[in-house]
């Protein structure tokens, strides 16, 4: 239940492993956080240290997902190797960083280097403004996230497994398993269910009385052509970046506001972006906008996935609140979901039982 890349990893998974999936969303594929984000894949950057074992096994998944995919013809949607400086513009900031780029200087595939006012100006002379320096990291990836959402809807499809756009109306408990009520009166019997239902969590109190401690955090995010193309490197500084993706337009994200449910993009959030990333890339002032949207993250309050069974509710599977780490975490998700299910166990560091943090 639910075709963002939690559900749509997890139901890959579980058709390439031999079992029936039918997976149910009631929205087109990529039309919320899924489909609307620059597609980092930084295990290391931000994330709370007892999330880092995680991120780091599921960093290392993407790569053995996208030959999965390759083997059906869904593995092109541009995953890539990329580079970021994260400025600093006072010595406060700048020994901030030291701890980043120890910690990726300390791990196996990642290196950081330090950068003085040249040296960033060689690598991207349209850093400026208050920009005096910097930490280069070397590591990550990124990927094209819309045609990765469709690339794996397409690959459970190729796998035998049924989508099917519609909404759930109900989820009852039946003997050996569950039968899920749809639109139009449709019914699928089942004898488990995987909730990846993003923020949307209500009806799965309601129906099942699971209580997901997942809420809504906004996003706004813009892509913008600039003068002389894109950047060379992504570019952070502070909670705003610039991301290079593709060969004309370049990212600039994100605000993170407590919006509810309000999907919208605002003209004030737009400016918020644009105001703070010409701080230090100067010409974001001459760039031209060619979209503006806005996203919700699924975010628990402890900043943790929420992934595995729930006790008590046999059956039962919760992949959800990726929240800004969703489109690097949802390979071990989904993995994670399939070893449960058809092997009753997972080697992969999930972390508490969803029991603990699940009502």
């Amino acid at each position: 239940m639910g075709g963002g890349v939690f559900g749509a990893v997890t139901a890959f998974e579980l058709a390439r492993a031999g079992l029936g999936v039918t997976l149910v969303d009631r929205d087109p594929p990529g039309a919320h956080a899924s489909g609307r984000n620059p597609a980092n894949l930084n295990p290391i950057l931000g994330t709370p240290p007892e999330l880092l074992p995680l991120a780091l096994a599921s960093f290392r998944l993407h790569a053995e997902l996208q030959a999965s995919l390759a083997e059906v013809g869904c593995g092109d949607y541009r995953l890539a190797d990329v580079r970021r400086v994260l400025v600093w513009c006072d010595e406060a900031e700048r020994g901030a960083l030291d701890a980043v780029a120890a910690a990726f200087a300390g791990q196996h595939g990642f290196a950081s280097s330090r950068l003085d006012g040249r040296d960033l100006a060689l690598l991207e002379p349209r850093v400026a403004g208050a920009a005096r320096g910097g930490v280069l990291l070397d590591g990550n990836r990124s990927l094209d996230a819309a045609a990765f959402n469709r690339a794996l809807l397409e690959a459970v499809a190729r796998h035998g497994g049924r989508l099917l756009r519609a909404a759930v109306r109900r989820i009852e408990p039946r003997s050996g398993g569950f039968r899920v009520s749809v639109a139009d009166a449709a019914t699928i019997d089942c004898r488990t269910v995987v909730l990846a239902t993003g923020p949307w969590v209500a009806e799965c109190r309601e129906w099942l009385a699971v209580d997901l401690p997942v809420r809504p955090v906004r996003g706004q995010m813009a892509r913008v052509t600039l003068p002389g193309g894109p950047l060379h490197v992504d570019v952070t500084h502070g909670p705003i970046s610039l991301y290079r993706r593709g060969a004309e337009a370049t990212w600039v994200g994100a605000t993170r506001e407590e919006a509810g449910f309000d999907e919208r993009p605002t003209a004030h959030g737009l400016q918020s972006l644009l105001d703070t990333a010409a701080k230090f890339v100067p010409v974001v002032r001459e760039a031209t906008v060619v979209d503006h949207m806005a996203a919700l993250r699924p975010t628990t309050p402890d900043g943790l996935p929420l992934i595995g069974p729930v006790p008590g509710h046999e059956g039962v599977y919760v992949a959800n609140g990726g929240g800004g780490k969703g489109m690097l975490l949802c390979a071990a998700a989904g993995r994670a979901i399939r070893d449960l299910v058809v092997d009753g166990g997972t080697s992969l560091p999930i972390g508490a039982r969803v029991g603990e943090r699940v009502a």
